[in-house]
């Protein structure tokens, strides 16, 4: 395992690396909440507060000072990049800008290297075991399989399937929309009481997910591009009560954990959950799931980095 990348921020900042580049799951940081005469002393002048505060009448910035190290630059890509380089100068670097050895160190993951061939059909393709063409997820999903796992390469697709079909059981059930509360006007606070609404309608929709599906097949397939089968794979290698404890995490505490899922979901002796890579890095989302789903939820998972053979 690489070291972890020092913290060396280049402009003046009142906080930590605890603060600026915690591991933590991200709903358990508090929020640093930044004044703008804080921001001021630190360097950043009237176009970066402009830029970082969007609500003249509040303090509430942007995007808080505990997400920038997380945060990828093209998500600023209505920001100035003056602003955006002062942030990252306070933060000491951009994550998603870190080697993906330093990334890893970062988050703890494992790297195994998968040997390949890139084929001449057409950029990011690679020759599968056999003969037959596909992309670098398929590549290593047949390496995974030649070892004897099974599994899915559907990244959060069939994930997030199921959460769509429960938001249309949960609003049949009890009459208001999934992330509301009752009145429809307030997002939920998460917590157990909550939470419990949600896996009830859960629970009905993996007892019934065909018949869910096909109530608004079009919607889900147009939306997703994933047809029931792959939502179907997914299950059986994960099983019902894995997804159970990824809604009820989602739901007690407002953890992300439809975003950022890993790109193949294997069931060997136990269940893994593999991020795969070429010459790309991981993202801010992936970081995330890192932190705030497969560490609390004590998931495997690890980096699959492809290689030319």
């Amino acid at each position: 395992m690489h070291a972890i990348p020092a913290f060396m921020p280049t402009l003046a900042s009142p906080w930590s690396e605890q603060d600026l580049r915690s591991t933590l799951p991200t709903h358990e940081i508090p929020n640093l909440a930044p004044t703008r005469a804080l921001m001021r002393e630190i360097g950043f002048d009237e176009d970066d507060l402009a830029e970082l505060f969007v609500n003249p009448k509040t303090e509430t910035i942007l995007v808080d000072p505990k997400a920038w190290f997380w945060t990828d630059r093209k998500w600023w890509k209505h920001t100035r990049p003056e602003t955006i380089d002062k942030m990252y100068r306070v933060a000491g670097g951009c994550f998603a800008e870190l080697s993906l050895s330093e990334q890893a160190a970062m988050l703890g993951l494992e790297i195994e290297e998968i040997a390949g061939r890139p084929s001449r059909a057409g950029r990011g393709m690679w020759v599968l075991p056999g003969g037959p063409v596909g992309t670098v997820e398929d590549l290593a999903l047949a390496h995974y399989r030649e070892r004897g796992y099974s599994g899915t390469a559907s990244e959060g697709k069939a994930l997030n399937g199921i959460n769509l079909m429960n938001g249309q059981v949960f609003q049949r059930r009890f009459g208001h929309w999934l992330g509301f509360d009752e009145t429809n006007q307030r997002q939920h606070q998460p917590g157990p009481e909550y939470a419990a609404k949600v896996l009830l309608s859960a629970r009905e929709v993996l007892a019934n997910v065909r018949e869910v599906y096909n109530e608004r097949k079009s919607y889900y397939l147009g939306l997703l591009k994933a047809p029931i089968e792959e939502i179907e794979a997914y299950i059986a290698t994960v099983g019902p009560d894995h997804i159970l404890r990824c809604v009820e995490h989602r739901y007690v505490h407002g953890a992300t954990v439809f975003s950022g899922h890993f790109d193949l979901t294997l069931r060997g002796e136990s269940l893994r959950f593999v991020e795969v890579k070429a010459k790309d890095r991981l993202h801010a989302n992936q970081a995330d799931w890192v932190r705030s789903v497969a560490r609390p939820l004590g998931l495997d998972a690890s980096i699959a980095r492809v290689v030319k053979s």
